[in-house]
């Protein structure tokens, strides 16, 4: 681990969203899986799906048939309406937060932390995404949402902390990010911030311990412990 390179006060605390926050990734499986049968697709195994959203945004070469052959692009078209219809219905039905993310939230904000949330979101969906944390009473308490819209490069590149940060009004090196993926981690420490890998979404612990995440948490609800830890 790399904790111990960082020696300046935390003043901001950044989180991801899928997989960190909410509880997302059963909910992409539905709505594939109910999307793509629909349109004439085989289901898409769990596994396929993840490695399809592990690096942001979707793969869509991770889930289509290897035979698709000529008619790729069509039914790529065909097949992202059908998911598209289903989308936002099925996000605010069935995404959740974590299990106690909403008060590591609202304690984020009591101890005086800014916060941000920097996102492999199109801004277009973000609304439906925050749908859990805005029932929580939560989505308040981001001070500032950088999206895929705000930056030409995305994780791993560092631009969306950075721009995070100069949003938050502090250095990108007193701030943490925390994140399910390896992008996550590669792009905290790219943009010389303390990184937090959590195991509740994508990847392992191998992995995220492969990335030299400065802590790996369970989930982003035992972040208690940390947030004391850089007060002082």
């Amino acid at each position: 681990m790399q904790g111990e390179r960082f020696k300046g006060r935390v003043e901001a605390v950044s989180f991801d969203l899928d997989g960190t926050l909410i509880d997302s990734i059963g909910t992409y499986i539905t709505i594939v899986n109910q999307a793509f049968p629909a349109v004439g697709l085989p289901p898409v195994p769990r596994e396929a799906l993840l490695e399809a959203i592990r690096y942001g945004g979707f793969d869509w070469e991770k889930v289509l048939p290897l035979d698709i052959g000529a008619q790729k692009e069509s039914t790529i078209e065909t097949a992202r309406k059908a998911i598209l219809a289903i989308y936002r219905e099925t996000f605010r039905r069935e995404t959740r937060m974590f299990p106690g993310a909403a008060e590591i939230l609202h304690e984020v904000a009591r101890m005086g932390y800014r916060i941000g949330l920097v996102t492999a979101t199109q801004r277009i969906f973000l609304s439906d995404k925050l749908h859990a944390l805005r029932m929580a009473g939560a989505e308040r308490l981001l001070e500032v949402m950088i999206t895929t819209d705000d930056v030409e490069r995305q994780k791993p590149a560092p631009d969306p902390l950075i721009l995070c940060a100069e949003r938050l009004q502090v250095e990108a090196g007193r701030m943490v990010y925390i994140g399910d993926s390896r992008v996550d981690i590669q792009a905290g420490k790219a943009a010389g911030s303390l990184t937090v890998g959590v195991l509740s979404g994508v990847e392992d612990r191998d992995t995220l311990v492969a990335e030299e995440a400065d802590h790996i948490l369970e989930t982003v609800g035992d972040l208690l412990p940390l947030l004391e830890q850089w007060r002082r």
